[in-house]
């Protein structure tokens, strides 16, 4: 990565996911304030976990002294990666509802097997659920707090110069030259004044999925830098920094065709438990076909 001063430091660069130097950490550790850096990255990238079967996504932080976070806390820090994510697995184990642990489904048919993990979740909780996650799980607020607190250590902000994150105000991802980017818009306060930002994120993939933030700043109210990549797929109030090279724009003739696409019937948005299962045993009923059985499950 290429060096840069504190009041220059990144702006667009060529490897994002690799760590800053530390020569550039000190420049930046005690001697940049909030306002005096307007564009900035994240000194390494946030680890992703999605496990197999569950609702919601883990990330993993790694602080300046080697010790893993994790988003959201499962009873951390820790001294390795790999207890971070044996943490992970003892939690969800923790969560798991006994109707959909392995020896309950193992005793059922394959029909039944395959209505039971159609309907909930491994913790119980029905799959076809309206409600909104609260901000302990949902993922866009759980990925910002990792690089509020990221950006905190990295700039030595503590107590009431450290940024507490407020609100998630807008959120949107696209694709662009074949990677992958999530802008946001939040709100933090520190001192007793309330800001608003602007970060970006890359997802790379790797031995692991990874969030590269390649910038996180301030973004005033005549702020109105340009992005296709928000502007095409629906993002239109998004706000962006003035700073051309500071951000991903995006490209004026890439869209995301996906995006409103299609429809969903109401009716199957206000569905019953009772009517869902109904449902779901009609269109498993197949598995009691011994003929289909044979044809596509000849060792069950």
């Amino acid at each position: 990565m290429a060096e840069a001063g504190a009041g220059n430091l990144c702006g667009r660069q060529e490897h994002a996911d690799l760590p800053l130097s530390a020569q550039t950490l000190d420049k930046l550790r005690g001697k940049t304030t909030l306002k005096e850096s307007t564009v900035t990255a994240i000194s390494s990238p946030i680890l992703v976990r999605k496990p197999d079967d569950w609702y919601f996504t883990f990330y993993i932080r790694a602080d300046l002294q080697g010790f893993y976070h994790t988003y959201p806390d499962v009873c951390g820090p820790f001294k390795t990666l790999q207890e971070a994510d044996n943490a992970i697995d003892r939690h969800l184990h923790d969560l798991e509802d006994p109707k959909m642990s392995s020896d309950s489904l193992d005793k059922l048919s394959l029909k039944e097997r395959a209505v039971r993990e159609s309907l909930y979740w491994p913790d119980g909780t029905r799959q076809k659920c309206l409600e909104p996650p609260d901000e302990s799980e949902d993922e866009s607020h759980l990925l910002v707090q990792a690089l509020v607190d990221q950006y905190n250590e990295d700039h030595n902000l503590l107590g009431n110069h450290a940024l507490q994150l407020k609100d998630l105000q807008r959120e949107r991802f696209f694709f662009s030259k074949g990677n992958t980017y999530y802008h946001f818009n939040f709100t933090a306060w520190t001192e007793g004044v309330v800001d608003s930002f602007f970060a970006e994120v890359q997802c790379t993939q790797g031995e692991h999925e990874e969030m590269v933030a390649s910038c996180l700043c301030v973004v005033k109210p005549n702020d109105n830098g340009c992005c296709y990549g928000c502007q095409n797929n629906g993002a239109v109030d998004m706000k962006h920094p003035k700073k051309a090279n500071a951000y991903c724009r995006g490209q004026v003739d890439e869209y995301m065709p996906c995006l409103g696409g299609y429809h969903i019937e109401q009716s199957y948005l206000t569905e019953s438990v009772e009517d869902e299962e109904q449902r779901l045993r009609s269109q498993y009923e197949c598995f009691d076909d011994p003929s289909f059985m044979a044809e596509y499950f000849p060792y069950s």
